[in-house]
């Protein structure tokens, strides 16, 4: 999917969120509708996907990096 850097910390607020911090890198496995789901410490769930920015060519298409913290 895409590479993406993260910008935002989320904490889990739904049992389908996938919790991440900044500078985190998470594996894409869907897109829908400004929400991405993805793999991240062993675990899968979904996310805004304007939390993440993308990555530089150097990683995987998949990878994202989480880019801001979560207010």
């Amino acid at each position: 999917m895409n590479c993406a850097g993260k910008k935002h910390k989320l904490k889990n607020s739904n049992l389908f969120q996938l919790c991440f911090k900044k500078g985190d890198v998470i594996t894409v496995t869907q897109k829908d509708d400004g929400w991405w789901e993805g793999t991240f410490d062993g675990k899968t769930g979904w996310f805004p996907s304007n939390y993440v920015k993308e990555c530089k060519a150097t990683r995987p298409s998949h990878v994202i990096r989480v880019r801001m913290e979560a207010e």
